[in-house]
């Protein structure tokens, strides 16, 4: 019974700290012309009208966007292609 309590408090505290995160990622790589379009239509969404504050790279295929209002959106290069993720706090 109290595993099912602690079951239920762990998912519900996993869902609110995802609304309150708001994260955009995609579960994989974008490859065809429609999946390209679509995130790329997401992410001007996403971005349309903030004001980058900062911008730095941890590795070559790295680079991170910060906003002044916090979101951050990331792009990462591999051997799959350009991964995306847009984090708004």
């Amino acid at each position: 019974m109290r595993s099912d309590y602690l079951q239920r408090h762990l998912s519900l505290r996993k869902v609110i700290l995802s609304i309150m995160k708001k994260e955009i990622e995609y579960p994989s790589v974008p490859q065809t012309p429609r999946e390209l379009k679509n995130e790329a239509k997401q992410l001007n969404e996403a971005l349309k009208g903030k004001v980058v504050a900062k911008v730095w790279r941890h590795r070559a295929g790295e680079i991170a966007i910060e906003f002044s209002d916090g979101t951050r959106f990331f792009a990462d290069w591999d051997e799959k292609g350009l991964e995306t993720t847009v984090t708004e706090s």
